[in-house]
């Protein structure tokens, strides 16, 4: 065989290889992005960051959001709308880090949403402590308008990559196991529903809460590194930028439970949420001890509460910071004025 064939044939075999990877991407479209098939509905990795952008894009009739990792998923919209005033959407997603929260906040504004109110959900581990998120990993991509990133840099990543991994993983759960899908993805509030566990706590509780929660610690901390001081920069300009824009804003803590919470440097735990506090003014702390986070039958797992968690905190949010409470009342208002004696108290 002469050169000049074996250069066409091997041509052709990589171009007819890179249009099956691209009609596949295209039309089966795991990632739920390119929107001409919703095939992958078992919530193998599909990106919520940009179906949510995508919606919000053509919906502008929200005047308040729901901004932090996947643990504010259970922070109701539709409750917050109702006790809080405003039409509330869920933005809140999987690895979502402070930085990126700035991003969003920025790119609503060249949108010219309609932003009144954002209640902003702080994980200490995960936004604080952890690395900023792989840029190539296609599941974690954020829409481009929201990025920066330019279309032509965006798009052929996602045409042209082939993820076998997820590829794999989607044809096991779909074709091999069959399993019913383990989460329900409703665009219109931005909440996803845990579906698998919700059917497993129904069947038995007590062993959910003894399997997923109390002996399956998720370790989510180890192995992080510490970038407090980088993302405590950025939380600021994150603040700034709202007031700035005179967009009211609501900082929560988020309650891990206790497992998780034991794991954090207690020192370096007290400087962050004194630090947190001084940058924004004040915080609705939910973690630490107290009846909630200690209670394995309100969590899904170690990272994740329950629909009656997030009702909870959003409750207490709306009762306002004057009510007085008991002494064993989940959720505590902390300012600039009052956190070093609450630090005291509490740790």
């Amino acid at each position: 065989m002469n050169v000049k064939k074996y250069n066409k044939i091997f041509i052709t075999i990589i171009l007819l290889g890179l249009m099956l990877v691209i009609c596949i991407n295209t039309i089966f479209d795991i990632y739920r992005m390119i929107g001409l098939s919703n095939w992958n509905r078992k919530f193998v990795n599909a990106n919520y960051r940009y179906v949510k952008a995508k919606y919000l894009k053509q919906h502008h009739d929200f005047d308040a959001y729901i901004m932090g990792t996947s643990r504010s998923n259970t922070y109701n919209s539709r409750l917050a709308s109702q006790l809080l005033g405003h039409n509330y959407y869920s933005f809140s997603v999987s690895l979502e880090n402070i930085e990126r929260i700035y991003e969003k906040l920025v790119w609503m504004k060249k949108q010219k949403f309609a932003v009144k109110q954002v209640i902003l959900c702080l994980d200490y581990d995960l936004m604080f402590l952890g690395d900023d998120l792989p840029p190539d990993a296609i599941d974690m991509k954020e829409h481009p308008e929201v990025s920066g990133e330019g279309w032509f840099s965006f798009y052929p990543s996602i045409f042209l990559k082939f993820d076998f991994i997820n590829w794999r993983k989607v044809v096991r759960e779909n074709f091999l196991k069959k399993k019913p899908p383990a989460y329900q993805f409703d665009v219109k509030s931005g909440h996803w529903y845990y579906l698998e566990a919700e059917a497993e706590i129904a069947k038995d509780h007590e062993k959910y809460a003894k399997d997923r929660v109390e002996n399956n610690f998720s370790g989510v901390v180890k192995g992080f590194g510490d970038r407090t001081r980088v993302n405590l920069d950025r939380f600021r300009e994150v603040i700034k930028f709202l007031k700035n824009e005179k967009i009211e804003y609501i900082v929560v803590i988020n309650p891990y439970y206790i497992s998780m919470f034991q794991k954090f440097d207690r020192e370096a735990y007290k400087k962050w949420l004194k630090d947190v506090v001084n940058i924004s003014g004040g915080v609705w702390n939910f973690s630490g001890f107290n009846k909630v986070t200690q209670n394995k039958y309100l969590y899904y797992d170690t990272s994740h509460f329950m629909w009656s968690v997030g009702d909870q905190v959003l409750r207490r949010i709306a009762e306002g910071s004057e009510k007085q409470l008991a002494p064993d009342a989940f959720g505590d208002w902390v300012d600039e004025a009052h956190v070093e004696q609450y630090i005291r108290d509490h740790f």
